[in-house]
């Protein structure tokens, strides 16, 4: 980081704060439940990891109504 530093002043510094959430934003990219992501980043419930970064599963919410639209439904009710 210092490094692309010297070379243009505007590249930004970055936290542990900021890889953390990045990982955690990776991981869940990937696939993960939260579950997975509340163990790997040692959260004493998986609530609290909902909490802190339910904002990185809003897309899961659209995939999720796209299966249950393509193909849920369809073995629920039999077509």
């Amino acid at each position: 980081m210092r490094q692309a530093q010297a070379v243009d002043k505007t590249f930004p510094s970055l936290t542990r704060h900021d890889s953390r959430h990045t990982a955690a934003s990776l991981t869940v990219s990937a696939g993960t439940n939260i579950k997975a992501l509340q163990r790997m980043l040692g959260h004493a419930s998986a609530s609290m990891t909902s909490d802190t970064y339910a904002d990185l599963f809003d897309e899961d919410l659209d995939s999720v109504a796209e299966r249950l639209d393509n193909d849920g439904t369809q073995k629920i009710v039999g077509f």
